[in-house]
């Protein structure tokens, strides 16, 4: 866990430009209790953020903000929500920066409207190609200790292969198949620490989560992100288990839009005695068509927001 805001709290987006205002409405600030930002997190559901599990320091201590531009400023689009309940990932591990990646429960939900959408997550094992240009937002002060408002930043990286990232001469070895990188070998542009939490956006998906680097934009030293797509199913298991629901995981179903095959998985309190007849896949998500009824023994995604493979929890 971390001790306090400061830890987390060093630097800020490195060799990026400032975005359209309210043009990334995904991202939240991660404050301390007294309006400090300190971390990034993505909105991936009305009552969900996921964040690095680094950010941790305690719900008691944190507010969540959506549809904020300039921290520090109010400009009458943000949303201000306490912490239910913190979930880090079990096999985090503070030493290696091993499954940096955490969950956090909202007491109530985010509204979405022009200033704050979901973001779409990537399927459980998916990968982004090496040189695919991501991009990676967060904020920072503009002093270390953080007495200036800062608008929202972002910067565009391509992704670097884990082998050249494990090199002797970069990360030597430390970068785990949880972790993927993104810089330049030149250095010059990054994320830093008081990102941390942030998205790291590919093919309009989240698949990365700002964790740990050797300082800001050095040369040989990418950032280093969590790979969202090795947790997937921890993350919808996480959160559906959190609703008491059933967690089954089924093969090689058809996409109900696009119709590509794979794993993907229904959630529900009870199995249908004809799964496949009733099971319609959206995406990586499958629920059966009772499910849509919304009855109070089904949790399911909301069909609006199928398309966009976001998870919609409906809370009775």
């Amino acid at each position: 866990m971390v001790s306090g805001c400061q830890d987390v709290i060093q630097g800020r987006i490195v060799g990026g430009y400032v975005p359209a205002p309210y043009s990334i409405r995904y991202i939240v600030s991660i404050q301390s209790a007294t309006g400090q930002h300190f971390c990034g997190g993505t909105l991936i559901n009305k009552y969900w953020i996921l964040t690095a599990a680094h950010c941790n320091i305690g719900a008691e201590n944190m507010r969540i903000v959506a549809g904020d531009f300039s921290v520090g400023l109010y400009e009458g689009t943000e949303q201000f929500r306490r912490p239910q309940v913190l979930l880090p990932h079990p096999q985090y591990n503070k030493a290696t920066n091993n499954a940096d990646i955490m969950l956090i429960k909202l007491q109530s939900p985010i509204y979405l409207n022009s200033y704050v959408t979901l973001a779409p997550l990537p399927r459980q094992d998916a990968v982004v190609a090496v040189g695919r240009v991501c991009t990676v937002s967060g904020w920072g002060f503009t002093t270390p200790t953080g007495g200036i408002p800062a608008t929202l930043r972002t910067v565009k990286l391509p992704i670097v292969s884990s082998t050249v990232c494990n090199d002797t001469d970069s990360f030597n070895g430390n970068i785990t198949e949880n972790m993927i990188c993104a810089g330049y070998s030149e250095g010059g542009k990054d994320a830093c620490k008081g990102d941390s939490g942030g998205p790291l956006v590919c093919e309009g998906r989240v698949y990365g989560i700002v964790s740990w680097g050797n300082s800001c934009a050095d040369a040989r030293y990418p950032g280093v992100y969590t790979s969202v797509s090795r947790f997937r199913q921890w993350i919808d298991g996480t959160i559906f288990g959190f609703y008491g629901s059933e967690f089954i995981w089924l093969k090689n179903f058809t996409d109900f839009y696009t119709q590509a095959q794979f794993e993907v998985a229904t959630y529900q309190t009870e199995k249908p005695s004809a799964l496949e007849s009733e099971v319609k896949c959206i995406l990586s998500i499958c629920c059966s068509t009772s499910a849509h009824s919304r009855s109070q023994s089904y949790v399911c995604i909301d069909q609006a927001d199928e398309r966009d493979g976001q998870i919609d929890i409906v809370e009775e």
